[in-house]
């Protein structure tokens, strides 16, 4: 009976240390560990690590208009369809102010008559794990 209480014990501490985990990176191109989005007119790469070890790199825009923050939206909700959810939001101190570093508003003189917009920045790292 010990020997199976231990057994039991010790498969649950197993699985706990492998749980499922999938980490999302919104990163500079020039950050970019793939070097896939390197001279393809993007600014930022969604660099998403899953549960084995595969990387997929998604190239997006920064601009918030020209679906960046979409393509970031489309990335997270497919994770999280699969039933994982976010347990940790991690922001880039160097990049942003500490806070979530998504969206700034762009410092553009009106008098050159272009409008401010809104962007996404690098730095932002979400976990999301199965519960």
């Amino acid at each position: 009976m010990k020997k199976l209480l231990f057994v039991l014990a010790f498969t649950f501490i197993v699985q706990q240390v492998f749980s499922q985990l999938y980490i999302v990176s919104v990163l500079s191109i020039h950050s970019d560990p793939t070097n896939t989005c390197t001279y393809s007119g993007y600014d930022l790469a969604i660099y998403v690590v899953d549960p084995t070890g595969a990387e997929t790199v998604t190239c997006i825009d920064d601009d918030v208009d020209d679906y960046g923050l979409k393509t970031l939206a489309q990335v997270l909700n497919n994770i999280i369809a699969q039933g994982y959810k976010i347990t940790n939001i991690q922001t880039g101190a160097i990049e942003g102010e500490g806070a979530l570093t998504f969206l700034q508003t762009k410092n553009m003189d009106p008098a050159f008559g272009v409008d401010p917009s809104e962007e996404l920045l690098p730095g932002t790292t979400f976990f999301l794990s199965v519960p």
